[in-house]
């Protein structure tokens, strides 16, 4: 805690990128230069064989046409380059961006849980990497919440069994008293039968 931050371990900042570019459109162009060498000196034979002669309209036209696909060619690779180029610069800056956070995370982190305890406070999100919210505070574990969900679900259960057992008891009840109905009409009946039989009208 007592030394500085130090950020000679992350990656140097990013320079001069001059010769990567130079780099890439040599190796870009070294094919289309050996290629408009042996165009040159095809056209050249061709142009000769034909009646033209160097230093003619005709001939110089010929030329400028090979000499202009050279240029597009050269032209192309500088673009390719440039580009090359500003995806090498992004690179290096995120690794260095990278870099530096997490030394400062190395060195946040203990402030925050020093503050944290000597204040009550949550401890704060140190990172600023994308997909971190810098400064986030945790909050507690909803445990209260948690025990009120608990005790309904308790509740809810035993409702749901004295539901149960109630409309049971009332099933037995109905079903009993049907049972005694029916063996009272029963007797009922039988008794009528038997007075008509032994007594006579």
């Amino acid at each position: 805690m007592g030394k500085p931050v130090d950020f000679g371990s992350a990656p140097a900042a990013p320079g001069d990128y001059s010769t990567l570019r130079n780099q890439t459109i040599d190796t870009m162009m070294a094919r289309p230069k050996e290629d408009y060498a042996r165009a040159v000196s095809q056209k050249q034979a061709d142009l000769v064989a034909a009646g033209i002669r160097p230093g003619s309209r005709a001939y110089d036209d010929q030329m400028h046409l090979l000499q202009r696909g050279l240029n597009d060619a050269n032209t192309q690779a500088a673009v390719n380059a440039g580009a090359l180029t500003g995806q090498a610069y992004s690179m290096d800056q995120d690794r260095r961006r990278q870099a530096i956070t997490e030394e400062l995370a190395k060195r946040q982190i203990p402030l925050n849980e020093i503050t944290a305890l000597m204040s009550g406070s949550q401890v704060s999100n140190p990172f600023s990497t994308p997909g971190f919210n810098a400064g986030a505070q945790v909050g507690a574990a909803p445990v209260f919440a948690a025990q009120q969900l608990t005790s309904q679900w308790d509740r809810d259960n035993a409702n749901a069994a004295a539901a149960q057992a109630s409309g049971l008891q009332t099933g037995l009840f109905q079903l009993g008293a049907a049972g005694i109905g029916a063996i009272g009409a029963g007797m009922s009946g039988g008794k009528g039968g038997t007075t008509n039989n032994f007594y006579p009208r």
